[in-house]
């Protein structure tokens, strides 16, 4: 019963971790079979960034698998909405992130949840294209542990 009501509010709990795992793999196989190189999307992650604060939405160019564009979807401190997302090492996480880097953060939240077990981890994927839409990790013992990467307005490009 825990289980289906896990499944039900999406919502990952530790008896789900190994379903969750399962997920991550059918939906990495749907996007791998699609063959997808070329295509843009809107990243966002919802989280608090130390020094750097609240983070504005991007827009992901990816072209041959690899990030080629990142533009600023809102201003942040001194770069303009419209300007290249920043370059430093610190913050790229946060805006130079493909697909197949979605899916590495799945996995790195599925087993973060193994090992903290008051965490929740929500994941939820495209229905179409299997890619993550939605990556969450809550856990209230560790401060730093809250944010979702939300994936959003995909579109393959020529």
């Amino acid at each position: 019963m825990i289980l289906l009501l896990a499944l039900l509010s999406g919502r990952v709990v530790a008896d789900d971790l190994t379903t969750s795992s399962e997920q991550l793999v059918q939906n990495l196989a749907k996007w791998r079979n699609q063959g997808i190189k070329n295509y843009r999307y809107q990243l966002h992650f919802t989280g608090h960034v130390a020094i750097v604060g609240p983070l504005p939405a991007a827009r992901v160019v990816v072209r041959n698998g690899a990030v080629v564009e990142s533009k600023l979807l809102a201003p942040l401190k001194d770069f303009r909405a419209g300007s290249r997302a920043p370059t430093d090492p610190y913050v790229t996480d946060y805006f130079y992130l493909s697909i197949s880097d979605l899916f590495e953060k799945a996995a790195d939240s599925i087993q973060f949840g193994r090992a903290h077990p008051g965490a929740v981890v929500t994941i939820s994927y495209d229905a179409r294209y299997g890619f993550p839409v939605r990556i969450e990790v809550n856990d209230p013992n560790i401060s730093d542990a809250e944010g979702a990467f939300l994936a959003s307005e995909f579109e393959i490009l020529k």
